[in-house]
């Protein structure tokens, strides 16, 4: 569904995402998150993985990067093939910025892709 300047996508209650337009050399997830009644049941790598799919129905980009501010989610992005850009420090907030390679559909290759460690 068209919301705006964005894709909304409803996957489930009270998970959602959002993916902005524009011409970007990269695939940006500026705001993902599940309700805490919700969390630890697997909507979150749900929402990756319907990302993805769009990321790779959509090859604009290479890859897709996402921020967060809280630390805490780190190893579940690290656990998705996403690796560290750097961070970005304002006063006492950090924000972790992180980069993910998605492949267009036609780049996609018959073997399974394989998380860099």
């Amino acid at each position: 569904e068209w919301a705006g300047k964005g894709w909304l996508a409803h996957l489930s209650e009270g998970a959602h995402l959002v993916i902005t337009g524009g011409e970007p050399t990269l695939h940006q997830l500026p705001l993902m998150g599940v309700n805490p009644k919700y969390q630890h049941k697997g909507y979150g790598r749900m929402l990756l993985q319907a990302v993805e799919r769009l990321c790779e129905e959509t090859p604009r980009g290479s890859g897709l990067v996402l921020d967060t501010g809280n630390s805490r989610y780190l190893p579940f992005y690290e656990s998705e093939g996403f690796r560290s850009l750097g961070k970005i420090r304002l006063g006492d907030f950090e924000d972790h910025v992180l980069f993910r390679e998605v492949l267009a559909d036609e780049d996609q290759s018959s073997e399974p892709r394989q998380q860099q460690s």
